[in-house]
C-alpha cells in the first residue's frame, strides 16, 4: 500500500514516482494491476486510479530517463516492461493458468479481511475463487484461470 490511506489515492507525482522506483528496482517483465478503463460495473476509485499511474509509470515514466532524474543519479537505471496485465478488466483478451496457485491466491486474499465480506457474501475464499476461475475456463484444457487485459509495451 505504500504508506497510503484507503479511498485516499490520487494520481500524484509522488505516487507515480513511488511506482517508477519499485520498477526501476525490481525490473519486472510483466506488471499487473486494475483495468481503470473498466466501464460496465463499479470500481473502487483507488482501483482505477491505480492503474491509471501504474500504467503511467510503466510507459512512459519508468522507460525514460528524462523522468525522475534524481532516481537515476541514485543508482536506479531506466526499465522497459514488456508488458501489462490488468485485471477486473470487461474487456479480457488473456488467459492464465491459475491451477497451481489457487491456493496461494486464496490465502492472499483472505488476508483482506475487512474486504472480502462483501465481495464473496461469506463464502469460503477458497470455493469462491475455486467457482469463479473454473467459470473463466470454460473450453481450455485447464482447471483453473484468471483473465486479463494483455496490453503490450510499445518498441
Amino acid at each position: 500500500m505504500l504508506g497510503y490511506a484507503d479511498g485516499g489515492l490520487e494520481d500524484t507525482e509522488q505516487f507515480r514516482g513511488a511506482l517508477v522506483e519499485l520498477i526501476r528496482e525490481q525490473r519486472p517483465e510483466v506488471v499487473l494491476s486494475h483495468d481503470p478503463f473498466t466501464r460496465d460495473r463499479f470500481i473502487h476509485r483507488d482501483h482505477r486510479v491505480t492503474g491509471r499511474v501504474a500504467l503511467d509509470a510503466v510507459y512512459p515514466y519508468a522507460r525514460d530517463p528524462l523522468h525522475y532524474p534524481d532516481q537515476i543519479a541514485h543508482g536506479r537505471s531506466v526499465h522497459r516492461v514488456d508488458r501489462c496485465l490488468l485485471w477486473d478488466t470487461d474487456q479480457p483478451n488473456a488467459i492464465v493458468d491459475i491451477s497451481s496457485t489457487l491456493t496461494v491466491k486464496a490465502a492472499a486474499l483472505a488476508k483482506h479481511a475487512s474486504q472480502i465480506g462483501g465481495i464473496m457474501g461469506g463464502a469460503d475464499p477458497i470455493e469462491w475463487l475455486r467457482k469463479h476461475s473454473r467459470e473463466a475456463v470454460a473450453g481450455f484444457d485447464f482447471a483453473c484461470g484468471e483473465v486479463f487485459r494483455l496490453m503490450q509495451a510499445p518498441p
